[in-house]
């Protein structure tokens, strides 16, 4: 008699394992997708908080040592009211042109802080087209203390997320 020898498995258990692998793994695919998404998002507000922090470092050099009216007027290319105590600009960041090209070439003066600070209002009142920029920026100065600015607040809006990638700073005199 010759007795068979079983040498592998049969497609059956082939199957019903792969099955059993496959219900295992699909909540760890679930997991990757999440993982990758809450990285994209981080990566983002972390550019956005980069350009913040640019901004108002940007300020600082550019005060130091400048009367008010001249780092308005060569910072934003206008001139103030003197009786003014808050000043808000909305500059347009495009990553191709570096802070500076952005500043001078896409400023929007807007010296009644009547929006709301969402995208959607900013980007409507000022007609603004999503691919003209990465990134919009509001900058508001108060002005107190003998004409000197005591408070820059910065808010960096990123085109993609939007109000989700909302970063704020605020600098105040002490650290001017």
């Amino acid at each position: 008699m010759i007795t068979k020898v079983k040498k592998g498995f049969i497609l059956i258990e082939l199957a019903v394992s792969a099955s059993v692998l496959g219900i295992i793994l699909i909540p760890f695919v679930g997991l990757i997708s999440v993982a990758y998404g809450n990285n994209k998002y981080a990566q983002k507000v972390t550019e956005s908080t980069s350009v913040t922090e640019s901004t108002i470092e940007f300020y600082k050099g550019k005060i130091y040592g400048n009367s008010i009216e001249k780092f308005i007027r060569d910072t934003f290319r206008t001139t103030i009211d003197p009786d003014t105590d808050n000043i808000v600009f909305y500059s347009l960041y495009k990553k191709d042109n570096g802070m500076i090209n952005s500043l001078k070439n896409y400023c929007l003066k807007s010296t009644e802080d009547n929006l709301d600070d969402s995208f959607e209002s900013i980007q409507k009142k000022f007609n603004l087209d999503t691919y003209d920029y990465d990134y919009i920026i509001k900058s508001s100065f108060s002005i107190k203390d003998e004409r000197s600015i005591i408070k820059i607040n910065v808010t960096v809006w990123d085109s993609i997320l939007r109000d989700r990638g909302k970063v704020n700073i605020v600098c105040f005199k002490g650290s001017i």
